[in-house]
């Protein structure tokens, strides 16, 4: 998953991250910067990778049946958009 920020986030870097789709919240979300590039001036895009072993509320079921509940959810909306094109 990635996401786009002004704030430059560093390789290796642990972020603590919100995810909301729907009506799906979950806070608190522990991932790890795989990759990170200037997506235009002073706007940054993020790959992450959640860290489901860093606490106990990420290896929760409840929070990986979340993330996963909206990967599937976004996957879903970019191969709807792609077939439009």
């Amino acid at each position: 998953m990635s996401y786009e920020s002004s704030d430059r986030q560093l390789v290796g870097e642990q972020v603590l991250l919100d995810l909301a789709l729907g009506d799906r919240h979950i806070t608190d979300i522990v991932a790890l910067v795989c990759n990170a590039l200037e997506a235009e001036p002073g706007q940054f895009r993020h790959g992450v990778l959640f860290d489901f072993r860093a606490n106990e509320h990420m290896r929760s079921d409840a929070v990986k049946s979340a993330i996963e509940w909206i990967e599937e959810a976004l996957r879903d909306m970019l191969a709807e958009s792609t077939v439009r094109q």
